[in-house]
């Protein structure tokens, strides 16, 4: 199932993000994130996404990212971010 991100992706939207995206995983779907939308982003926000591929257990992928989001990623974001991975790429468990 993608879900498709869009607008803002904050601290006052990331919450609920990781919920919906979580609660899918608990199903057992796959779930694709779309993130070519996300207007702005912070670092709550790239948390979330963070979160949501690593405790994913390699059932999320990102499809797609903003320029917004790979600018943050750039700037903040750790070599071993999941989010530096190619888009589409699975994230291993423990990763």
């Amino acid at each position: 199932m993608d879900v498709r991100v869009r607008g803002d992706l904050d601290l006052a939207t990331a919450p609920a993000l990781a919920d919906r995206v979580l609660a899918l995983v608990s199903t057992g779907a796959d779930v694709g994130l779309d993130a070519a939308d996300v207007a702005f982003v912070d670092c709550c926000g790239l948390a979330c996404l963070e979160r949501c591929l690593v405790a994913g257990g390699g059932h999320v992928h990102l499809l797609r990212r903003s320029p917004a989001l790979d600018r943050l990623v750039d700037l903040v974001g750790d070599a071993a971010s999941p989010l530096r991975r190619g888009v589409g790429a699975p994230v291993a468990v423990g990763a």
